[in-house]
């Protein structure tokens, strides 16, 4: 059967996929959303699968990309909202660590799905804590026009 896309045409479609994937689960995966504090930059996409019996996490793979090698070296990684409300993105995992013209560090994390719903629909910061000094990487001004267009009806179909 393979994948089929079924939505996310138009401006939408630059943001966000919706598909069904084997076995017809629906499948949302947000393209990369960009978090800067230069020499640093984040790069964040989220998936989300729909299953017949719900599931609450959103994974949420995310690279670092540096002047220098960060393996080891990163104690935590959140979205502050407003100065006072933290999503820590917990259970990281390295997927990969490479060095192109910048190192490049790979994770993947999970989310439940209300947080998912607070990091897309605010403006807040990631805040990355290496050797307990905090980087605060603030949205491009593309990311920021990118998440305020994110389709409502994205969220209506993804239940809370």
């Amino acid at each position: 059967m393979g994948i089929k896309v079924t939505g996310s045409s138009g401006p939408a479609g630059k943001l966000y996929q919706e598909f069904y994937t084997e076995g017809g689960i629906m499948q949302y995966y947000i393209f990369p959303l960009e978090y800067e504090n230069k020499p640093y930059t984040l790069e964040i996409d989220y998936t989300y699968k729909k299953y017949k019996l719900d599931t609450n996490n959103v994974t949420a793979n995310f690279s670092i990309y540096s002047d220098q090698n960060l393996n080891n070296k990163i104690d935590s990684v959140y979205y502050l909202i407003k100065d006072e409300k933290t999503i820590p993105l917990k259970k990281r995992d390295i997927l990969y660590n490479e060095l192109n013209k910048k190192y490049k560090i790979r994770y993947t994390s999970e989310l439940g799905i209300t947080k998912f719903k607070q990091v897309l629909s605010t403006n807040g910061v990631f805040v990355m804590t290496l050797n307990e000094s905090k980087i605060f990487l603030e949205p491009t001004s593309k990311t920021i026009k990118n998440k305020t267009k994110i389709d409502h009806k994205l969220f209506k179909s993804i239940p809370d």
